[in-house]
């Protein structure tokens, strides 16, 4: 568990004592429980996912798992340069989403 997912779990337990005051409205429920969905969208950015591969005639596309945006190319895999390409590359420009490269 990552620090961003202890902290959520915190937040959430809180809501959940909150939720027993009796002086917290509805309204300001709602705005708890759509903020720890908030927090949720970015624990699960932060937990680097496979990229999607496809390949296309000759090359080999590596995809976003998440918005299916174009990450890499297979030239670039190949090149001599593409371990940096990788890690300036850890996260999705489109959406954030962490990228896991390794080769497991």
């Amino acid at each position: 568990m990552n620090k961003y997912e202890e902290a959520l779990n915190r937040i959430a337990f809180n809501f959940g004592l909150d939720c027993l005051d009796e002086n917290i409205t509805e309204e300001e429920q709602d705005n708890l429980a759509k903020d720890i969905t908030l927090m949720n969208e970015l624990v699960e950015k932060e937990i680097p996912k496979k990229p999607n591969i496809d390949y296309v005639i000759d090359d080999t596309y590596c995809f976003c798992p998440v918005c299916g945006n174009i990450i890499i190319e297979k030239r670039m895999l190949n090149t001599v340069s593409s371990d940096l390409f990788k890690k300036s590359n850890s996260f999705c420009s489109q959406c954030g989403q962490a990228i896991d490269w390794s080769e497991e």
